[in-house]
């Protein structure tokens, strides 16, 4: 074995890092001194260099971590290049506010987001109405994994389209068991939704990286249910118009020049909303968010 191997960090967990080297040999790591002195913290999916303990120190330590691509705190994972959302029509409800937030933060963090709408056999009627609402700006797939619908395109999509991806989405929408049912091998650990609370009990722990084919790799990430723009830095409420993809096409064709798309008077945005080519969902959480980004002190 020589000194030092290049791989990328598939899971880290209180300090140690496990790291896919180039090759297939897997390693336990700690970081290297040097790292925590600059405030860099290794992230699942960063590609890394390793290098066997010098003198006293035993094992292997991650040397450097290459440039990265992409980055999201929530989940915290590097260099991925799409975020599945998930979300589901009922059990529990879902929060369009919320999942909308975390679309914009991916797509602020410069990530491709695509919409899975799951459990869609438990309320078929509300999931068409999801599928209705986000298809306008979004891909969106159907999914089912207690029947099986959607999980074959899904997956074919996945293998075709993206090198590392990742699944958001709040508590109990049922992530873990998707990607059971898209790659059963990973055997992921699922639980059940509390009855009493409607909302899913935190099953996965931590980030973790699942090699699924060359250089490919999934992401089963942290349950969580607070969703918003905290994943990425701050941005002007003046470029959120272009987190919503369904606003696109109208911009540059509102009667005023520097037209926020709030409630003025000869809007384009708000034209279309009227007319139904966008969902008055998705304009509520845009005006949501649009105070929200002028108004918190946190800025």
């Amino acid at each position: 074995m020589t000194d030092k191997l290049s791989g990328r960090i598939i899971c880290g967990v209180g300090g140690l890092y496990t790291v896919l080297c180039d090759g297939g040999k897997i390693l336990k790591c700690k970081a290297r001194g040097v790292l925590r002195i600059k405030k860099i913290t290794p992230l699942a999916g960063d590609r890394v260099t390793v290098r066997r303990g010098d003198g006293d120190e035993m094992g292997f330590f991650i040397d450097s971590i290459f440039p990265r691509k992409t980055v999201l705190d929530r989940p915290p994972v590097a260099n991925i290049d799409t975020v599945f959302t998930v979300l589901c029509p009922a059990e529990p409800e879902p929060s369009l506010l919320g999942t909308d937030k975390l679309l914009c933060a991916i797509s602020a963090a410069k990530i491709t987001p695509v919409v899975i709408i799951s459990k869609a056999d438990i309320a078929p009627e509300k999931a068409k109405a999801l599928f209705d609402i986000y298809s306008k700006g979004y891909k969106v797939f159907l999914t089912s994994s207690e029947l099986g619908e959607g999980i074959g395109e899904l997956r074919r999509f996945i293998s075709e389209n993206t090198t590392i991806c990742a699944f958001a989405g709040a508590s109990g929408v049922g992530k873990s068991t998707l990607l059971n049912a898209l790659f059963p091998d990973l055997s992921l650990k699922t639980g059940k939704i509390s009855e009493k609370s409607q909302r899913g009990k935190h099953t996965t722990r931590e980030v973790t990286l699942f090699p699924f084919g060359d250089d490919k790799f999934i992401a089963d990430t942290p349950g969580f249910s607070r969703l918003d723009l905290d994943a990425v830095e701050y941005f002007p409420p003046e470029e959120l118009f272009f987190c919503f993809p369904e606003f696109e096409k109208y911009f540059g064709k509102c009667k005023y020049k520097g037209c926020t798309h709030l409630r003025e008077e000869g809007c384009a945005v708000i034209s279309a909303v009227e007319c139904g080519d966008i969902p008055l969902s998705r304009h509520e959480s845009y005006v949501t968010m649009y105070e929200e980004l002028k108004n918190n002190p946190r800025w």
